[in-house]
Order: structure tokens, then C-alpha cells, then sequence
């Protein structure tokens, strides 16, 4: 069976236009070799993952669950029993094509703000993801309402010029890219089996930020194997320069299947028992820093994500050259988290800052913030 199943609230007279052909999903680390040679079932793959996974429907989302993988005896994805489900099903790659692009009309019309795409690696293959670009920028405020954005999950260090030209030339607001990091630690990529480039992800990311047509959101994981405090402080300043709209830290979560998990001798951590599996302690990290980096978290997401302190932020950072991991870290650990009104949070900054800068500088960008 081809067609995935909608699980969602959704207006009534949304529910009958969606009809989703949803082959198969995979993540982005697959290893795309296993489709050489079956170019057109490639083709298939890549317009089956660039459907729709999210869309939010007035705070509402609706989610494509998707269908079974056509998986071969030997467990990869087997392009030959593609091709036999296709065939009886009656579908043909012309015919996908344009299902994909009615669909996303479709869903850009149903009163959403944001369009999700699902694939891990949206720009796995520069040319795919160029057409769906170009159909995207082609009908924006025409068949597109102008206040709809899609969102891509891409893998920054091998985005081809051409979609760099593409992107560019976005209007903008219509595209927000999301570029997981993980870590700017090349023994760490490694050991994950993550092959970055991290010297070309820095050039692309400082270019799609020059556009200033999009939203860039950067991910960094915390608890990856061999990042020790050292280590991943210094890929939190880092990724901090890069100066992206949102610098989210996330903590490395240990799957059913993940090696990590499984190989507990190899790799001796310990993890929540329930869902999401977060990681509590590492090798290379305890208990106690983890808990130091969730107050850090913390402190990014109320002072940076939320840009509610971008120009103290500047003024600690770049004025008094304080580093970046040292501003959330220790503010959030003085903090701890704790919730409290947005003007009490702004004092607890100028308590604590105070003493390492003017007081009277500090006070006029704080005040800036709060009325910006």
C-alpha cells in the first residue's frame, strides 16, 4: 500500500483534497547508493520524501503517518519491489511529480502558516529540491498565499551553487532552512559517521544569512561520543558566530537500535528510561554537566531564540568580548531556570552582568530590548 494515513482534526472540507503518496521514508544518513541503478525509482524517492510531514493548522497540526518501507530479505530498500508496487498501483513518476506540486497548493491554501517538509536531507540531490524550489518560488503570491512558509531540513556543507542562486532570490519569508550541526568536532563526526565538511558549512551558512530572505535555524547536539564540556563549548562559539536566527541545543537521545545504547560496555552512559531517551551522563560528560548544560539551554532560548536581549547580547559578546558559551552557561546557572515575568528575568541580567561591565551601558541595552 502507497498511500500514507492522515491523523489530524482537520477541517472537513480539508480532509477529502489529501491524498498523499507517501513510498517511503528514510533519514537523511542513508546511504543513497543503493539506488544507482534505478535513477527513475530515485526520482520516485525524492519526490515521495519532499511531501508534507507537518502543517499547522491554526495551532493545530496535521501529521502524514507514513506508510510501510518496501524493504528487501536483506533489510535495505529494495528499488525493484518499488518499481513492482508502483506498477500496480497504476502510478507513474509524471504522474507524482504533479501530485506533489497540487498537494502543496493545496495545503499552502488550507490556512497553515507553516509547510514542513519531511526529509532529513531535503537537498540530497541538488536537482529535486531545485524544481521544488523554482515551483515554490514561481507561484508564491499567486496560487501560494503570501504568508505561508515552507520549511526544509538541509545539509548545509553540500548545497550546490544552484540552489544557493535559488535561495537567494526566495521572496521573502517563503522558505526557512533548518541545518543540523551536531558538532564542529571532527573526531566526533567521525566516530557518528557523519561526514561534514564543516569549513564549507560555515561559508553556506554565512551565505544564507547574507540573503536575509530567511529564517536559519542551526542545531547542535550535546552528549555525542567523544564531545567532552571543552569540546562542545567550543562548538556552541562556533555555531554562535555564525550568527543564525536560532541556535537550538539539543541532547543526544539513546533510540531502541542506537549503538550507544546497545553497546553499553563500548559506550558506558546512562539515559532516561522514558521517552525521549535523552542521555543523563557520558563517557566524556557527567551527570552534573549536563544538568550545567540544560540551565545553558535554557539560557539561550530566553535570551538569544526569543530575541527579546539581542542588544545586550551584542554589547556582552562582541563589546566586552565575554564568549558566548560563558554568557549562557554561567547566566543560566545562576538562574537555573527558574520562570518568572520578562521584567524580572531583564533585572536578574543586569544583576549579574553588572559587575563585569558599565552598569549604565548595560541598563540602556536592556532597555533597548524590552522596547524593541
Amino acid at each position: 500500500m502507497l498511500a500514507g494515513k492522515v491523523i489530524n482534526n482537520t477541517p472537513k472540507e480539508l480532509k477529502p483534497h489529501i491524498l498523499v503518496f507517501v513510498l517511503f521514508l528514510v533519514s537523511g544518513s542513508l546511504n543513497f547508493a543503493c539506488f544507482s541503478k534505478f535513477t527513475g525509482f530515485f526520482d520516485v524517492y525524492l519526490y515521495a520524501v519532499a511531501l508534507i510531514c507537518v502543517v499547522f493548522l491554526f495551532n493545530k497540526y496535521l501529521r502524514y503517518e507514513r506508510a510501510a518501507a518496501i524493504i528487501g530479505e536483506d533489510g535495505v530498500i529494495d528499488s525493484v519491489l518499488l518499481q513492482n508496487s508502483i506498477e500496480q498501483n497504476g502510478l507513474t513518476l509524471e504522474y507524482i511529480k504533479e501530485r506533489v506540486k497540487k498537494d502543496i497548493i493545496k495545503l499552502a491554501k488550507s490556512g497553515t502558516q507553516t509547510v514542513k517538509f519531511v526529509d532529513r536531507t531535503f537537498n540530497a540531490n541538488a536537482k529535486r529540491a531545485n524544481e521544488i524550489l523554482l515551483f515554490i518560488k514561481e507561484n508564491y503570491g499567486k496560487e501560494i498565499p503570501t504568508n505561508v512558509c515552507f520549511h526544509f531540513e538541509i545539509a548545509g556543507d553540500i548545497l550546490k551553487t544552484s540552489t544557493l542562486e535559488i535561495l537567494s532570490s526566495m521572496p521573502k519569508g517563503a522558505v526557512q532552512l533548518e541545518i543540523g550541526m551536531q558538532s564542529f568536532n571532527e573526531d566526533t563526526l567521525k566516530t557518528i559517521n557523519r561526514k561534514t565538511d564543516t569549513k564549507k558549512l560555515i561559508e553556506n551558512i554565512n551565505k544564507l544569512i547574507s540573503f536575509n530572505n530567511m529564517h536559519i535555524h542551526i542545531d547542535l547536539i550535546a552528549g555525542l561520543t567523544g564531545e567532552d564540556l571543552e569540546s562542545f563549548k567550543n562548538s556552541f562559539n562556533i555555531g554562535y558566530s555564525l550568527k543564525a536566527h536560532m541556535l537550538q541545543m539539543g541532547f543526544l537521545k539513546l533510540l531502541y537500535g542506537a549503538d550507544m545504547r546497545e553497546n553499553s560496555e563500548k559506550y558506558p552512559c546512562t539515559f532516561n528510561a522514558e521517552p525521549p531517551y535523552e542521555v543523563t551522563s557520558t563517557p566524556c560528560l557527567s551527570f552534573d554537566e549536563i544538568k550545567t548544560l540544560k540551565n545553558c539551554e535554557d539560557a539561550l532560548d530566553r535570551l538569544y531564540n526569543s530575541g527579546r536581549f539581542l542588544y545586550t547580547l551584542e554589547y556582552l559578546i562582541d563589546e566586552l568580548g565575554i564568549a558566548p558559551f560563558d554568557v549562557f552557561n554561567d547566566f543560566g546557572n545562576a538562574v537555573r531556570g527558574e520562570k518568572m515575568r520578562l521584567s524580572d528575568y531583564a533585572e536578574e541580567v543586569y544583576n549579574f552582568f553588572s559587575t563585569k561591565c558599565d552598569k549604565d551601558v548595560l541598563r540602556e541595552k536592556i532597555l533597548c530590548d524590552l522596547l524593541s
